[in-house]
């Protein structure tokens, strides 16, 4: 479970974009001054030959459901209609909104569900080899301990069946130029990041983020570097 901490600061977030009639995290933006495109990288893996052709996918740190939406739109306009896609989020102001963005989607007939749970403990409800797809858009960074890191890890590889896929994205301790990032750093600023939001998130080193994968049974297949996050794609070990 994300710290305290960052529980209050998501929840005061994601009150402040249902109070603006924004759809998620971040806020819409003008033409004038738009918004990154945060998903980016996740469009990038579902316009890949490795997206599975349906099934069940888990969206975890839902937010307002984007990343879901997306993975949705994908599947169908590549005739895919036998889906299920369950969304997850510790905050449940962040699921009102998801199942609002659903309807406003034009969606609220496909098979989406967005329910409010901690992770890594909601994995829980999964069945073994149950999951097609796992979708995780910059949740990871909320799990400062390494051991929480760890049961979501061996989580994923638990519900994924042999030939489902993992997409990861994550923030790169090269990104900020943190010497070490766990146990957290002391809080500080950081090239304009405010010392709290250093001090509750996980910025991974490649190397170590890829043994982690491969100790809790996951495989990293791909992946690429953007400067700033990475993007894993991995299925479980055989």
């Amino acid at each position: 479970m994300p710290p305290p901490e960052s529980l209050r600061a998501h929840t005061r977030r994601y009150e402040e974009r249902l109070a603006e009639g924004s759809r998620g995290w971040n806020r819409d933006g003008t033409p004038e001054n738009p918004e990154p495109d945060h998903f980016a990288d996740l469009k990038q893996f579902l316009d890949s030959p490795w997206l599975p052709a349906g099934g069940l996918a888990l969206d975890v740190g839902c937010g307002g459901g984007q990343g879901s939406f997306l993975l949705a739109r994908a599947w169908l306009d590549r005739g895919i209609s036998d889906f299920s896609i369950r969304g997850i989020d510790f905050v449940p102001e962040a699921t009102v909104l998801a199942d609002s963005n659903r309807f406003d989607e034009g969606l609220n007939q496909a098979n989406i569900a967005f329910m409010t749970g901690e992770l890594p403990e909601a994995l829980e409800s999964f069945p073994d080899n149950s999951t097609d797809l796992i979708l995780d858009n910059h949740f990871f960074h909320c799990l400062v301990d390494s051991s929480e890191r760890a049961s979501f890890l061996s989580g994923c590889a638990r519900i994924l069946k042999p030939d489902g896929i993992m997409f990861l994205a994550n923030m790169l301790s090269t990104n900020i130029h943190l010497p070490k990032y766990d146990p957290r750093p002391s809080p500080r600023n950081v090239e304009g990041f405010q010392s709290f939001q250093i001090d509750h998130r996980y910025y991974a080193d490649p190397n170590e983020l890829f043994s982690d994968f491969r100790s809790a049974g996951l495989e990293p297949f791909f992946h690429y570097d953007t400067g700033g996050d990475i993007a894993i794609y991995a299925h479980r070990l055989q």
